[in-house]
């Protein structure tokens, strides 16, 4: 899935904009952070997945990284 096809989705939910978080295009509800675009422009900071999950999710998806908010690549 390309950026562009999941902004297609993601601005078709309720109370979802697209903003900008650390530079790189995101989307937020209510100003809060839901997911953002990472500065290798390949995969995506979201918010909110638990360990177990995001290794499952990152298994499945490569392209996630599974990092804490903040940390170093």
């Amino acid at each position: 899935m390309t950026f562009a096809e999941l902004s297609d989705i993601l601005l078709t939910w309720p109370m979802v904009d697209a903003s900008t978080s650390y530079g790189t295009p995101s989307f937020k509800v209510r100003g809060k952070l839901l997911t953002r675009l990472r500065e290798d422009g390949d995969s995506l900071v979201i918010k909110g997945v638990d360990p177990e999950e995001r290794a499952m999710l990152d298994r499945t998806y490569r392209t996630l990284l599974p990092k804490k908010h903040g940390a170093k690549a």
